[in-house]
């Protein structure tokens, strides 16, 4: 059962919030677009200050005159009216919106941003009372009828905070009877994980229709073991699928691939899993683009060998930032696999693997440094990536 308001607004306060949260959204597109544009503006004024430099064949001293007055110019220019002061006034009325109407939306935007705030804070207690303001704001919204702000609050839960980047498996620790996790493991944490929260707050974000909550809760369920666990998670996974979420419509094609012996699912032919993954790759879920480029390159698991069809599905995935996708487009396009040759662009597709995490991705950046392939060939700066980007990978 979804936990009542506890505050007590009236109709007009409600509008009133509504108001407060739409004028700062407007504010924040408003000072996207400004601060775009006032980039677009610089960039403008220092090209043609460079190019009338050029073009007068001015001495070094006078070109860098030209610069500074232009410099001058636009910083003058920008304190008129700068994106940082609109974001003020947003936040502004982002903290009226949440702390004087309790409007659900501005709740979730604010404790979002007092998480992120949390991550800069120095002092360990300052970072510990903004992450609870957070989890209070999250509750608060989810008890406004808001899901995001349930989902937020069991996420928060789920992970603990700080996030580290080693973050273990819930599914793979032994839990404490009252559902905390082992003390050696959160104990750096000032906001410790909590199965029963977090499923608690879940459960809430599911009961207002929220299929990333229905899909993680079961998953978990799933891998938690036992007839009853895995029938309640597939039809959680299943109830997510029907709504349309690509990592739910994926996990079934995979599980459907494979069967479950534990409830007798038999492994599906090759034409249903074809179709299956097909749906996963239409709701936009990037790892099953990834498995298809891959059948396709192949020629496996349903789909016929056609490296072409391959190569489009790793590009698209690796631009919706699938680091391993970039890498196996890199592949294809580096040696040429069905398709011309192209070293440039794989070492680009390599290089942005790598910004993504991709460890090989750096590995093969690396190499065409080296080789002086798709790149000019510098050993110095292929001893530079060894010694920074995949020293600590």
């Amino acid at each position: 059962m979804i936990i009542q308001r506890q505050f007590h607004a009236t109709s007009m306060a409600s509008d009133k919030g509504d108001e407060f949260y739409q004028k700062a959204m407007e504010l924040i597109e408003k000072s996207r677009r400004d601060e775009d544009q006032r980039e677009q503006e610089r960039s403008k004024k220092m090209y043609e200050a460079w190019q009338k430099s050029e073009e007068a064949s001015r001495t070094p001293k006078s070109q860098g005159v030209a610069v500074v007055k232009t410099l001058v110019k636009e910083t003058r220019k920008a304190k008129k009216a700068t994106p940082e002061d609109l974001k003020e006034q947003a936040l502004d009325l982002l903290e009226q919106a949440a702390t004087e109407h309790q409007h659900p939306m501005a709740l979730v935007q604010l404790g979002n941003l007092r998480l992120q705030k949390a991550g800069k804070e120095e002092s360990e207690d300052a970072a510990e009372a903004l992450v609870q303001q957070a989890a209070d704001m999250f509750r608060l919204a989810g008890e406004g009828g808001s899901r995001v702000g349930w989902y937020n609050l069991g996420n928060l839960y789920w992970t603990g905070y700080p996030v580290a980047d080693d973050e273990y498996d819930l599914d793979e620790v032994d839990e404490t009877e009252d559902g905390d996790l082992p003390p050696d493991r959160t104990s750096e944490k000032i906001f410790k994980p909590d199965l029963h929260e977090a499923m608690e707050a879940f459960m809430n974000a599911i009961d207002l229709g929220d299929t990333d909550a229905m899909y993680l809760v079961g998953v978990h369920r799933m891998t938690s073991g036992g007839r009853e666990n895995i029938y309640s998670g597939l039809n959680m996974v299943q109830k997510a699928a029907d709504e349309g979420h690509a990592g739910a419509l994926y996990y079934l094609a995979l599980l459907n691939l494979n069967g479950e012996p534990n409830i007798g699912l038999e492994p599906c032919s090759l034409e249903t899993f074809v179709e299956l993954l097909d749906k996963a790759v239409e709701a936009g879920s990037t790892d099953a683009m990834f498995t298809r480029g891959h059948s396709f390159f192949h020629g496996s698991e349903g789909y016929p060998e056609d490296r072409k069809r391959a190569l489009e599905d790793f590009i698209v995935a690796a631009e919706s930032g699938h680091a391993d996708s970039a890498v196996s487009a890199g592949a294809i396009l580096h040696g040429g696999i069905g398709v011309p040759k192209d070293q440039k662009r794989a070492f680009d597709l390599y290089q942005m693997a790598g910004e993504l995490g991709s460890k090989e991705g750096w590995q093969n950046v690396v190499a065409c440094y080296s080789t002086g392939e798709g790149v000019a060939q510098s050993t110095k700066m292929a001893e530079y990536i060894k010694d920074t980007m995949l020293k600590d990978i």
